[in-house]
């Protein structure tokens, strides 16, 4: 596979050395969701360079099963 966007490219490699040497990595964007979780951890990954979407996978983004706290929810939400 040939990458042309070079940020593309420094990405897939630091990605590739942090998963063959064990190094967490500390996903890193505009800076806009700092505020959520803990202290940082593990090196930093800038994918700041990249904009727009390279792939779309929706069947990624729903999962098999819900939790049971939202499956409670949702049937709080349907009762009448």
């Amino acid at each position: 596979m040939v990458i042309q966007d070079p940020a593309l490219a420094r990405l897939i490699e630091q990605v590739d050395y942090s998963r063959e040497h064990h190094v967490p990595v500390d996903i890193r964007g505009g800076g806009t969701k700092t505020f959520y979780g803990g202290a940082p951890r593990g090196e930093p990954l800038d994918v700041s360079g990249l904009s727009g979407i390279s792939s779309y996978e929706p069947t990624e983004l729903v999962p098999d099963r819900l939790p049971s706290r939202w499956n409670a929810l949702a049937a709080m939400s349907t009762a009448t």
